[in-house]
Order: structure tokens, then sequence, then C-alpha cells
């Protein structure tokens, strides 16, 4: 495992967060990681997740922009916008912890 992929991992569990696939496996793996916790840990690492993309819909300048994306609040989000959230905060996780390096 190279030295990026160690501290985007590292970041996901600081934060508290399943980790995203980082090789070429399904976002399944995710719903994987979640069945090997507890009930109440995998509802704490589901609400962590919610109230990070939330954070990141936040800085979108364009909110109807951001709504269209992400979903909006008060309606159930699609499969596709599911998706979308997922990628965007892996990606905003990524550039984190790869912007950090010592």
């Amino acid at each position: 495992m190279d030295s990026n992929k160690i501290l985007v991992v590292s970041k996901y569990l600081e934060l508290g967060l399943a980790v995203w696939p980082l090789t070429n496996e399904s976002s399944s793996s995710i719903d994987a990681q979640l069945a090997t916790l507890t009930p109440e840990e995998a509802r704490k690492c589901k609400r962590k997740f919610r109230k990070e993309w939330r954070k990141r819909k936040r800085n979108f300048s364009d909110q109807e922009m951001a709504d269209s994306f992400f979903g909006c609040p008060g309606k159930n989000p699609t499969d596709s916008q599911k998706h979308i959230r997922k990628s965007e905060v892996h990606v905003q996780i990524f550039l984190e912890a790869t912007l950090e390096k010592p």
C-alpha cells in the first residue's frame, strides 16, 4: 500500500467513517464494512457520513446546483445522488489527507 492510501485510510478512521474502496472493488464493500459493525456503531458511522456530506454541501456556492447533485432536503435521494455524495466526500477526504502530508 502506498503512502497516499495509508494517509487516506487513516483520515477515514480519524473521522470514524467506513473506508471508501481504494481498489477496483465496488462500493458494496462499504455495506460489507458496515455489516461487520454492531447496529449502534453502524448507525454512528452513517450519521458521521451524513454530517460530512452536509458540510461539503454547504461549501457549494450555488445551492440549487447542490440540491440537484446531492438531493433536496426532506426528500429521499436517488441512487445516483447517493453515489455523488459518497464520491464527493471521498474526493475531499483524499485531498485533505494528501495535502496534510508532512
